[in-house]
Parts: structure tokens; C-alpha cells; sequence
């Protein structure tokens, strides 16, 4: 019995002394104090960690944004046979690179510079160069020299590339009725109109110069677009608008006034008014097995009354006149058709042209007069057939005929696009 007591005595102390050795000590106030700005510390430092984290993410791989610095080298060339009546067959090149510059979603620069070699000499021209700012989705405002948004040729169809036959419609070209590119300044954009659709271009440039007679006395009473510089103190005023009725059909209209008489001439109070209108079609379909494309411009201008002083033989000596009716008249509308829809490779990459043009001067002011190329008629048909080697390289061959003048041509030009 004392051994069972004792036994059991001594199993209960046992007992005690085990549960009192794994109970912990109680923690102090400053052990705690102590404990809890470790803790603090250490969320701290995880948080900033954290946050350094993503900063450095976000400068290692910014998200890219559209319109970003991006600098693109393009333009095109063409090489030309000309064989026309009264001159000698001739080759030429041209090179026309194009610089584009974006400097980000507003800014962007563009330049087109023409390298061209014909007759033994190399000529450089620019075409344009602007720096245009995009204030919204419906505006572009620009500076510098730019392609004169006056009718459809000179803003559109001017690459060799684009223009569906070897050479320009004459309003368009040597001598022309129509601006194809200016220095000023030029506001254009676009905006819908339920389902049709608006574009519009109004701008200030130097404008044109009237040809006095004093070093040219067959051109006298000419407008010339491809001067640098103003020689007076007016400006030119002008603008074009187009109307997109429906998806691939366009009618424009355009205006231009200027001052174009040298300051302190006998030009000098001399105006010249230019209007137009224009029409594009394209028509892309199954039903005619291919695509087919029209053009359409139209031109008048008109030169007030001013006189001049011109020395026709210098045996004769300076005679003066007045010119009261400088008015002219021309325009052209071309057709093309592609088969592109069939299945014969070699057809469909064919596309047969058309283009019928007129020129309508005024009568000449005095007998010397008589003759001079500026007074000619013109009534031209050119047929062409091309051969699109690939979306962007085309060999043309043209035949042309003046019905007027009895002038034919035959022409010849390769052409890239790059």
C-alpha cells in the first residue's frame, strides 16, 4: 500500500514538472515593444522593394506608342523613250526620293526631292518639303513648299508610278494652265457627312508669275508656277473641295486668286484667276472581271487686261501693246481598265489606257505673235498599254496623236515605286 502511494506520488510530480518545463516564459513589455517595430520595419521594406520593382519595370519596358520617332526613306524612279514629231529620240531618267520623318503622333516632316537627267545635263528640283502639324482628327496644318491641292494630277497622280501613262496631261505640264507645287502655308483635312464624306484644302502661297515678254517674247502673257520667290507684295489665295458621295467616287472643285504682275511694272495691278473641276471613279468588281478607273479635270484661266513692252527684233526695237484677252481653257479625261480578276496571269496583269485631252488658248494680240506655240489648239488622244509587273513596277508604251497640231509621239517608260 505505502508502495502504491509513493508510486503514485512521485508519476504525479513527474507530471507537473514536464508540463511546467514546456510552458514558455511570459514575454516583457519591451520584448514586445521590440518585436512589433521589427515587424513594422520589415513591411516596410517589402513595400518599397515592391514599389522599386515596378518602377523599374515600367522604365525597362515603356509601352510603345504610335506615331513615335520613325524615320522612312521612299520615293520612286523612271526611265523614258520619247520619240515626238519634229524632235530627236530621246532617253531619260528621273529619281525622286521621298523623306519621311515622324517625330511623334502631332509632328511629322516630308521632303521629295527630283533628280533628273535629260539633254546632257542633271537637274535637281524640289518637289516638296513640308513640316505638318496635326491639331485634331479633322485638321492638318502645314508649312513650307507643297503640292498645291488644285485638282487631281499634281496632289495625286504625279509619280511616274501612278500615272497610268508615260508623260502628263498638258494642263499639267511645261507651260501648263494648273500649280503643281508652292511655298506658304496650307490648312486641309476631312470630316463625314452622314454617309458621304468631305475633304478640303485652303492655303497661302506666292503664287504665279506673269511672263512679261522680256526675256521669253513668245511666252508673254504665260503664267509660270515654278518660280522661287514673289515679285510683288500680293499673295495667292486658294483651296479646293471634294465631295465622296460613295466609296470610290469623288467631285472636286478648285480656285485660285493671285497678284502675279512684278511690283512697279507695267503688270503690276495684273490678277490672275484659276477655277476647276474634277472627277475620280474607281470601280473594282466581279461583274466587269477586273477594275476600272476614271479621271476627269477641267480648267480655266483667266489674266486682266495689262499692257506690255516687248522687243521682238532688235532691228524693230521695244513695241507695246495691250493683251485684253488672256484667257485660256483645257482639261483632259482619261480611262483605264485591268482585267485583274481573271485567271490567266499574263491578262490580268495587263491594263489598257485612254486619254483624251484639249487645250483652248486665246487669240494672239498682235501679228508678231502669230505662231508662237502659246496660241496652238490642241486636241490630243493618247492610247497606252501597261504591264504591271508587280503592285509597284510598271513598263508602259503610249502612242500619241494631236488631231489639231498633226504632232505624233510614241513613248516608252519603266517605272518603280519603292
Amino acid at each position: 500500500m505505502r508502495g502504491s502511494c509513493a508510486s503514485a506520488i512521485l508519476l504525479g510530480l513527474a507530471l507537473v514538472w514536464r508540463a511546467d518545463a514546456a510552458e514558455p516564459a511570459p514575454v516583457t513589455r519591451a520584448e514586445f515593444d521590440r518585436l512589433r517595430a521589427d515587424n513594422d520595419l520589415l513591411r516596410s521594406e517589402v513595400k518599397q522593394m515592391a514599389e522599386r520593382r515596378s518602377n523599374a519595370d515600367g522604365e525597362a519596358a515603356p509601352a510603345p506608342r504610335p506615331g513615335s520617332t520613325v524615320f522612312l526613306f521612299s520615293g520612286y524612279a523612271a526611265g523614258t523613250f520619247a520619240s515626238r514629231s519634229g524632235e530627236t529620240p530621246s532617253f531619260s531618267t528621273a529619281f525622286n526620293p521621298i523623306l519621311l520623318w515622324r517625330i511623334d503622333d502631332s509632328l511629322s516632316f516630308a521632303a521629295e526631292l527630283e533628280v533628273e537627267r535629260e539633254d546632257d545635263l542633271t537637274t535637281v528640283g524640289l518637289e516638296y518639303a513640308t513640316i505638318d502639324y496635326r491639331a485634331g482628327d479633322w485638321v492638318v496644318f502645314s508649312a513650307g513648299r507643297f503640292l498645291t491641292p488644285f485638282g487631281l494630277f499634281g496632289p495625286r497622280f504625279h509619280p511616274s508610278w501612278i500615272n497610268r501613262l508615260p508623260d502628263a496631261p498638258m494642263i499639267a505640264g511645261h507651260d501648263g494652265l494648273v500649280p503643281i507645287s508652292d511655298d506658304g502655308l496650307q490648312a486641309s483635312g476631312g470630316l463625314p457627312i452622314g454617309d458621304a464624306r468631305v475633304s478640303w484644302a485652303i492655303y497661302l502661297s506666292n503664287g504665279p508669275r506673269l511672263n512679261d515678254g522680256a526675256d521669253e517674247p513668245e511666252e508673254v502673257g504665260l503664267l509660270h508656277f515654278d518660280q522661287s520667290g514673289d515679285l510683288n507684295r500680293g499673295k495667292a489665295v486658294g483651296g479646293r473641295l471634294g465631295i465622296l458621295p460613295v466609296p470610290g467616287i469623288e467631285l472636286g472643285s478648285s480656285i485660285q486668286f493671285a497678284r502675279v504682275g512684278a511690283h512697279r511694272s507695267e503688270q503690276a495691278d495684273a490678277d490672275a484667276l484659276l477655277a476647276g473641276v474634277d472627277l475620280s471613279c474607281t470601280w473594282d468588281s466581279r461583274a466587269i472581271r477586273g477594275a476600272f478607273d476614271l479621271k476627269a479635270e477641267y480648267i480655266w484661266s483667266h489674266v486682266d487686261r495689262a499692257s506690255y513692252t516687248v522687243t521682238f527684233d532688235p532691228l524693230v526695237g521695244p513695241q507695246t501693246f495691250v493683251y485684253a484677252d488672256d484667257d485660256r481653257a483645257g482639261g483632259y479625261v482619261q480611262a483605264s481598265y485591268r482585267p485583274s480578276r481573271l485567271r490567266v496571269p499574263v491578262l490580268r496583269d495587263l491594263e489598257a489606257v485612254v486619254r483624251y485631252e484639249v487645250v483652248r488658248p486665246p487669240a494672239s494680240p498682235i501679228p508678231e505673235l502669230d505662231g508662237a506655240m502659246q496660241f496652238d489648239r490642241h486636241d490630243r488622244w493618247t492610247t497606252g498599254l501597261d504591264w504591271w509587273i508587280t503592285p509597284s513596277a510598271v513598263l508602259k508604251g503610249a502612242f500619241e496623236r494631236d488631231t489639231a497640231t498633226g504632232e505624233r509621239a510614241y513613248l516608252a517608260q519603266l517605272a518603280i515605286g519603292f
